[in-house]
This record gives structure tokens, sequence and C-alpha cells, in this order.
């Protein structure tokens, strides 16, 4: 227990939550997880983390059966989220194969521990209708071999975003608009210059 209390704090030291103020946060939505306050690559890595410490924790009680179909549940959506983070927008026959067995790994396995969990009056693994739809996301793995993760992504977005907010902190708040659209501008300006500097070293 203490290397997993330390492992966990130094996780909550390093991913850094952002603040956000949405209808979930305030109460007025049954689905608190639309205000998380971690990024989509935190949850990434947080996802690893937990698919490694549950297959370490698997390895030594071999006979729980429960630690064993939680082990499986983790690593098939750890996986399947490794598979096409590292793929292109196009996945491998091969790769679309094993997405999306492991997304129907992660599916059966978590409504397998929602039922146990149910038998032993614990309120734990909840089947949302998400569950019901990754089922969907298996399947179109499988047979579209589209990269998901990629495609319909928000990190670009987020990038986007987090540029603009770096500039409109330093601005007066009167003169806000124009002065981030300027500085955007600038930046693009010098963006651009720097990229014709490598076309002509090139």
């Amino acid at each position: 227990m203490p290397c997993h209390s330390h492992c966990a704090g130094r996780l909550r030291l390093y991913l850094p939550r952002k603040p956000v103020l949405t209808m979930a946060g305030l109460g007025g939505d049954e689905y608190s997880e639309l205000s998380t306050r971690y990024k989509a690559s935190h949850v990434r890595m947080m996802l690893f983390w937990l698919a490694k410490k549950t297959q370490e924790v698997a390895d030594v009680m071999v006979d729980d059966v429960q630690i064993q179909v939680l082990a499986s549940c983790c690593y098939g959506l750890q996986r399947a989220t490794e598979i096409q983070t590292h793929a292109g927008l196009v996945l491998g026959c091969a790769e679309a194969e094993e997405a999306s067995k492991s997304v129907f790994t992660f599916v059966a396995c978590f409504a397998w521990l929602a039922l146990s969990c149910a038998g032993n009056s614990l309120l734990l693994f909840k089947c949302r209708p998400k569950l019901h739809y990754m089922m969907h996301t298996a399947e179109d793995l499988k047979t579209l071999r589209l990269n998901q993760l990629k495609l319909f992504s928000t990190f670009t977005e987020e990038s986007f975003l987090g540029r603009l907010k770096s500039i409109a902190t330093q601005v007066h708040g009167k003169t806000l608009a124009l002065r981030v659209f300027q500085r955007y501008i600038l930046t693009l300006a010098v963006s651009l210059y720097r990229f014709k500097e490598r076309m002509v070293d090139n």
C-alpha cells in the first residue's frame, strides 16, 4: 500500500487540473463527468498507469476472479487506445482487428464487473448508455478501420485554444478582441517566416 499511495501521489502532482464551469459542475446535469478537470492527454496517461497497476496486482492475486477481470478490463481499453495513438488515420487490418477485440474485451469485462458488484449490493461499474455505444465503436473499428481517436478527438482544438489563452491573458480587457487578433496574426507571421527560412536552408 505505501508504494500504491506514493505512485498515486506522484500522479496527482504531475497531472494539472483545468478549471471549468459547466451545467454538470453546477449540479444541473446528472452526468458529472462533463465537468472533468483533466485533459484528455492526462486521462490517457492515467489509463496506462491503471492498466499497469491492475496487472501487477492481478499477478499477485491470481485466485481473485474480480481482480483478474478488472485487469483485463483496464488492459482492453488501454490497448485499444495505444493502437490508435500510434496508428495512422486508417488502421491496418491487423490493427483494426486487435483494437476491435480490445474494446469488446473492455465492454464484456465492465459488464461482468457491474453484474458482480450488483450481486454484492455494491453500486460500482454502472452500465450507462455510453457502454452500449462502445460496442458500436468496436464494430466500427473492425469494419471501417478508421482511427476514431485521431479523427474525432479534440487535441488540436485544445492546443489552439491554449495558444489563444496564452495571448489573451497578457492583454487589457477593453482591447481584448483587437489585441488577441493582432498578436495571433503576428504569431502566424513569425511562424511563416521561420518556415520559409527552413525551406531555403533545405
